[in-house]
């Protein structure tokens, strides 16, 4: 939401963090996570079980348990 309360993404995502570097976190299903960028597009698809906040432009991240 913007300052007005007006959404700039409306809601479609289970679960969400704020952005950081221009990227936040959200799943499509709860438990695969990927990367969307301000318009609510994914901009890593959603394959992850953990990750990291972005930092510098790189996140760290958990697939497959590694």
């Amino acid at each position: 939401m913007d300052h007005l309360g007006h959404w700039l993404i409306q809601p479609a995502f289970l679960i969400n963090s704020s952005f950081l570097e221009g990227r936040a976190v959200a799943p499509t299903d709860g438990e695969n996570l990927g990367f969307i960028d301000f318009t609510g597009s994914f901009v890593v698809p959603p394959r992850f079980s953990r990750y990291s906040a972005f930092s510098e432009g790189l996140a760290a991240v958990c697939m497959d348990d590694r």
